[in-house]
């Protein structure tokens, strides 16, 4: 079994990032309003992980029951499909039922 890299200062805090940002997405999937979102505006703003970029989605999100609203949200993307995230393309999303504001697309 080959060795184990150390944790340094500096990917302990990235690991508990990833970490949480995985629990939550499990959460939404499970217990998320289930809705759709037309996105507004991308941009990429700096920074990646493994080489895909961060990006930055403008939504409308649709629910049912509630009035079309608008978010934000941040999601590393794929550099293989980024380009799929256009303006007025249509994507499901999860929308955390306590808090509208927290949404992940599907």
């Amino acid at each position: 079994m080959p060795a184990r890299k150390p944790e340094t200062p500096t990917t302990k805090p990235m690991l508990g990032r990833m970490a949480a940002e995985q629990r939550r997405a499990k959460r939404l999937m499970a217990e998320g309003l289930v809705g759709q979102a037309t996105i507004t505006d991308v941009r990429e703003i700096g920074g990646s992980s493994n080489r895909n970029p961060v990006v930055e989605f403008d939504l409308r999100v649709l629910l049912e029951g509630h009035e079309p609203y608008p978010v934000t949200h941040r999601h590393v993307v794929s550099r293989r499909v980024v380009g799929s995230f256009a303006p007025g393309a249509v994507v499901p999303v999860r929308v955390d039922p306590g808090n509208v504001a927290e949404v992940m697309i599907a």
